[in-house]
């Protein structure tokens, strides 16, 4: 009898690891449905829980998509759509709506409207130059997303036509766009290192002195620049101004002071 027990405890044994060896081999070869793009700075998750961060990833990287399920996640206390991603032989999760279809930049200013239809209000247009990511399309109108513009929000408003899908001009709008950040930063007086300082002056230079859809927001760019170090130089001037004239002030007390201690110390009578 214990010989029959031990046999079937093998049998089961022998049985569950081949069933997890051939749902690991399973996972492995899991077929990539799409690829997308991030639409921020986020994380992987470990589990569709979206609990423990495994990997960080970047705004416009790619991501090899193995499938896509709705369920329960207790952090937005709803259900949503997780996007089950590849990682070198890791599958990690994220949100479906973190994603977007297609990174692009826009060429030429062009109207952003509400709907897709040509009857639909113009929110804004949109500045050539500005990075901006494909979230849906139908027909030749195209739904993007691109964030924040001076306090507006862009997520899900159309536009016809307008952008390029170049990689060499992508990538270059994204680099442009964070070095818009980081002026933006200087501008407000916030701390930003010397180094990323250095990069965002560098390549804005560059774009405003080389002809291309980037020139003229890079010329605003260094045109900002520019006065903020005026002003800077201005208000240093006055500083050390008042500086110099409270110094002048301290001096002139001292030798007042000085002459007073001297006449106090005179003999009665004397002059």
């Amino acid at each position: 009898m214990k010989h029959i027990i031990v046999c079937l405890v093998l049998f089961s044994f022998f049985f569950a690891c081949k069933e997890k060896t051939n749902k690991n081999n399973i996972e492995s070869s899991d077929e990539t449905l799409t690829v997308k793009y991030s639409k921020y700075n986020t994380c992987l998750y470990s589990d569709v829980r979206l609990i423990q961060c495994s990997k960080k990833i970047k705004k416009a990287d790619s991501l090899d998509i193995i499938d896509f399920k709705k369920q329960w996640v207790a952090s937005l206390k709803a259900k949503s759509i997780i996007a089950k991603v590849r990682s070198g032989n890791k599958s990690l999760y994220i949100l479906r709506k973190f994603l977007a279809d297609k990174p692009i930049v826009f060429t030429e200013e062009t109207p952003l409207r509400l709907k897709n239809d040509y009857g639909s209000k113009i929110i804004r247009k949109i500045d050539k130059g500005t990075f901006a990511f494909i979230v849906d399309e139908k027909g030749s109108w195209t739904k993007i997303y691109i964030g924040k513009i001076n306090g507006e929000w862009i997520t899900r408003h159309w536009v016809r036509g307008g952008f390029s899908q170049d990689s060499n001009l992508v990538k270059k709008a994204l680099q442009l766009e964070i070095a818009e950040k980081i002026i933006k930063k200087i501008l407000k007086k916030k701390k930003v290192s010397d180094t990323k300082k250095a990069k965002a002056k560098e390549l804005i230079e560059t774009l405003s002195s080389t002809s291309g859809i980037f020139q003229d927001k890079a010329k605003k760019l260094k045109e900002a620049l520019k006065k903020h170090s005026s002003k800077d130089e201005q208000d240093a001037d006055k500083q050390n101004k008042e500086q110099n004239k409270e110094e002048n002030k301290e001096e002139t007390d001292k030798k007042k002071t000085l002459v007073k201690d001297k006449d106090d110390t005179k003999p009665e009578g004397t002059e």
